[in-house]
C-alpha cells in the first residue's frame, strides 16, 4: 500500500519537475564555487533548476551538460581570461541555441554587462539581483527569473536590495550591514554589555564582495577571535560592488569609454609620457567615517583583505596618513588546507605580484595566510587565525601604553665589520641613535639625555662576548648605557 501511495506521489510531482525551467551558469575556478551552490539552494526553493560549471574545469562536457534544455544563462567572467576561456569552450553553442543570455564582466569596465534576447529592463535587473549578491538577492533574482520565463506578473518580484555604499559587518546583527560608525558601536556595546572604549580595536578593510557571494566564514571568524581576546572588531568595506557597477546594457560588439575619462585616442602624447611617474600624489585626509569618531581615527592595527590592484598609489597614501600597523590578509585560492600544508612556497609565482609585491609597495607588513579554499569556501585555518590575533591584539595593546612606559630595542647591522665599527653601510649610528634619542625624547619616551661617546662604548661593551679578551679594556662600563642598549647584529650569529 505504501509503496503506490508513493508511487503515485512521484507520478504527480513528474509534470512539476519536467517542467520545472532551468537556468545555466557558465564561468571559471576564478570565481569560488560556493557563489553558485548558495544559487542552487534558492533556485531549487523556488521551483527552477540551476545547473552550473567552471569551464576550465569540466571544459565542454560541463558546457553541454548545462546549456542542455536550458531556458537561459548567465556568463559569470569577471576578467579577460575568463571571457577568453568561456568564448572558447561555449561561445559557439551558446550563440547556436539563441537562447537569451545575461554575461557580467565586473573588470572589465567598457564590457560589464552584456546581453542577448532580452530588454534593456531585464537586463538591469537581473544584473542589479547577481551583482548585489546575498541570500535575499538571490531569492528574488530566482523570483522574477521564474515569472520572466513562464510569463508571470513581473511586476510582483520585489527590487533588488543594495548593500549600503560602505558598511561595517557584524553576522551577529539582525541588518549584517551598519551604515555608519556610531550606529555599529552603540549597537555592539549594547549586544556585549560593555563599552568599546578603551579595549583594543582592530579593523579589516574588505571587498563587498565577499558579502555578495556568500563569503562570510572568514568574518566571522575572525569577528569571533577578535572579540574573544578582548578586542572591538570593525570589518567594513568602502564602496559596494553594486554601486560601483552603474552599467549601460549593450551588446556584445558595442564598447563605451567610462564616463568622465578619455579614450586612448583622445589623449595627447604629451600625457602618456608624463614624468614624474607615479606623479606624487598630495596627503590625504583621514575622514573615512566607517574608522573615524568626531575626526579620530579609533583603529588601533588593520588587516587588507581586498583586491590591491586598482590605485595602489592612492592607497599607499591612505595607509600612510592612518599612521597604524597595516596587516596584510592573505587567501589561499588555489587549495585546500592539505594542499596548503604541502606547498613549499604558499604563494604561486603568478599570484606573486597581485598579493605580496603591491602589498609591500603600499605598505602592508607581515602578510599572513589566514585561509584556504575548502570546495570553494574560505575558510580559516585555527593555528593561523590564532597567530594573527594574537599578533593585531599585541599591537593594539602596544599603541595603548603610553609611550613612558614602552621599552625599545634597536638592531643595526655592522657593515663593513671590524672590531671598533659601528657603522649601517658607513651610517654614523653613534650619531644617529643620539639623534633619535631626541626624538623619542620629544615623543614622551623615557630616555636620558645621551652622548655619542656613551653610545660608542655602549656598543663595544655589548659586543664584548663574541670578541677576544680585552675587547673592553680602557671602557668605563659604570658610564657606560643602562637604559640603552644597542647590538651589533654582525656579533651575535
Amino acid at each position: 500500500m505504501r509503496f503506490r501511495l508513493l508511487l503515485g506521489l512521484l507520478v504527480c510531482l513528474l509534470p512539476m519537475m519536467a517542467t520545472a525551467a532551468k537556468v545555466a551558469v557558465l564561468s571559471t575556478s576564478f570565481v569560488l564555487e560556493r557563489k553558485f551552490k548558495l544559487m542552487e539552494t534558492a533556485a531549487r526553493e523556488h521551483g527552477l533548476e540551476l545547473a552550473w560549471t567552471q569551464v576550465d574545469r569540466e571544459g565542454k562536457a560541463g558546457v553541454a551538460r548545462v546549456l542542455d534544455n536550458a531556458a537561459f544563462a548567465i556568463i559569470d567572467a569577471p576578467n579577460d581570461d575568463a571571457m577568453t576561456q568561456i568564448e572558447q569552450m561555449a561561445g559557439e553553442d551558446l550563440r547556436a541555441r539563441a537562447i537569451p543570455f545575461l554575461g557580467i564582466h565586473l573588470f572589465n569596465l567598457p564590457m560589464r554587462m552584456q546581453a542577448q534576447h532580452m530588454e534593456e529592463a531585464q537586463v538591469q535587473r537581473l544584473f542589479s539581483y547577481y551583482v548585489g549578491g546575498t541570500r535575499i538577492n538571490h531569492e528574488r533574482m530566482m523570483q522574477y527569473l521564474k515569472a520572466w520565463l513562464e510569463g508571470g506578473d513581473l511586476s510582483a518580484v520585489p527590487l533588488p536590495v543594495e548593500l549600503p555604499n560602505g558598511g561595517i559587518y557584524h553576522p551577529d546583527a539582525d541588518q549584517m550591514i551598519f551604515a555608519s560608525l556610531p550606529e555599529y558601536l552603540d549597537w555592539w556595546q549594547q549586544r556585549h554589555n560593555r563599552s568599546w572604549q578603551d579595549n583594543p580595536v582592530i579593523g579589516m578593510e574588505t571587498s563587498s564582495s565577499y558579502l555578495s557571494d556568500g563569503q562570510t566564514r572568514q568574518f566571522d571568524e575572525t569577528i569571533t577571535a577578535i572579540e574573544r581576546a578582548g578586542g572591538v572588531p570593525v570589518v567594513f568595506y568602502r564602496g559596494s560592488r553594486v554601486m560601483r557597477s552603474k552599467p549601460v546594457a549593450r551588446l556584445p560588439e558595442q564598447a563605451i569609454t567610462p564616463p568622465g575619462e578619455k579614450s586612448l585616442k583622445d589623449t595627447p602624447a604629451t600625457r602618456i609620457h608624463d614624468f614624474p611617474n607615479p606623479l606624487p600624489l598630495p596627503s590625504p585626509t583621514l575622514d573615512e567615517p566607517l574608522v573615524t569618531l568626531d575626526g579620530k581615527l579609533i583603529l588601533h592595527a588593520l588587516m587588507v583583505n581586498t583586491f590591491l590592484g586598482v590605485n595602489p598609489d592612492g592607497r599607499k597614501a591612505w595607509y600612510q596618513s592612518l599612521g597604524i600597523p597595516v596587516i596584510n590578509f592573505m587567501q589561499y585560492r588555489t587549495g585546500t588546507r592539505t594542499g596548503y600544508m604541502r606547498d613549499n612556497a604558499g604563494v604561486s609565482s603568478f599570484l606573486l605580484p597581485f598579493w605580496l609585491t603591491v602589498a609591500e609597495y603600499i605598505g602592508l607588513q607581515d602578510p599572513v595566510i589566514v585561509t584556504t579554499n575548502e570546495e570553494g569556501e574560505l575558510a580559516p585555518m585555527p593555528e593561523q587565525m590564532d597567530l594573527l590575533v594574537g599578533k593585531l591584539i599585541n599591537l593594539a595593546r602596544l599603541a595603548m601604553l603610553p609611550n613612558s612606559k614602552k621599552n625599545i630595542a634597536l638592531l643595526f647591522w655592522n657593515h663593513p665589520p671590524g672590531e671598533h665599527n659601528q657603522g649601517a653601510s658607513n651610517l654614523n649610528v653613534p650619531r644617529s641613535v643620539v639623534h633619535l634619542v631626541e626624538r623619542l625624547r620629544g615623543e614622551g619616551y623615557a630616555f636620558d639625555t645621551v652622548s655619542e661617546d656613551q653610545i660608542h662604548n655602549g656598543c663595544r661593551q655589548n659586543a664584548a662576548p663574541g670578541l677576544p679578551s680585552g675587547f673592553t679594556d680602557g671602557i668605563d662600563t659604570n658610564a657606560t648605557l643602562g637604559f640603552f642598549i644597542a647590538v651589533s647584529v654582525s656579533r651575535m650569529v
